[in-house]
């Protein structure tokens, strides 16, 4: 296994930078430049595992920062879509099926998702905002038939308590 250790940040560049203050100025930016237009943002998985191995990359503490700018957009009042990939890998889209979950629960082993699916999830919340808004879920694929209809990803990553309720008239 690779020694964390021995990786590094240029200067500038580490995820304090990148991520946090950067995600920061564009959120600004495009709240600004849009009047409030609904932000999709890639994060990771991983976020809630303190210490985890891609923190200790140069020592970065890559998804501790992630996290924080995933928690300034959701303060923002901006609608948004937080899309949390894990592994991600160079294959082909629609050949898995998707599978969501929240706050790192989904255990998949192993735990990927093609770069394309991810690509595919992020595109359809920019032109679905009304099935997509404030959600923030973790996403994964595993064997299975593949998923077709997106709509049902942004169904499954509602909480209970997010999913629509039939009224009842009385």
């Amino acid at each position: 296994a690779p020694d964390p250790s021995k990786c590094y940040y240029p200067k500038g560049a580490y995820p304090v930078d990148i991520d946090f203050h950067g995600g920061k100025a564009q959120f600004k930016a495009f709240a600004k430049a849009s009047k409030g237009g609904h932000i999709v943002l890639c994060s990771s998985t991983g976020t809630t595992d303190p210490d985890n191995f891609l923190d200790k990359l140069g020592n970065g503490f890559i998804s501790f920062y992630k996290l924080n700018e995933e928690a300034f957009l959701m303060s923002s009042g901006l609608p948004y879509t937080i899309v949390k990939p894990c592994g991600l890998l160079d294959t082909p889209a629609a050949t898995n099926e998707l599978v969501v979950g929240h706050d790192d629960e989904t255990k998949l082993n192993p735990p990927t998702i093609s770069r394309a699916d991810v690509a595919r999830v992020m595109f359809e919340a920019v032109m679905l905002p009304d099935k997509a808004s404030n959600l923030r879920f973790d996403l994964c694929s595993k064997s299975g038939p593949a998923t077709t209809d997106i709509s049902k990803v942004f169904e499954a990553a509602k909480y209970p308590w997010q999913q629509a309720h039939e009224q009842v008239v009385v």
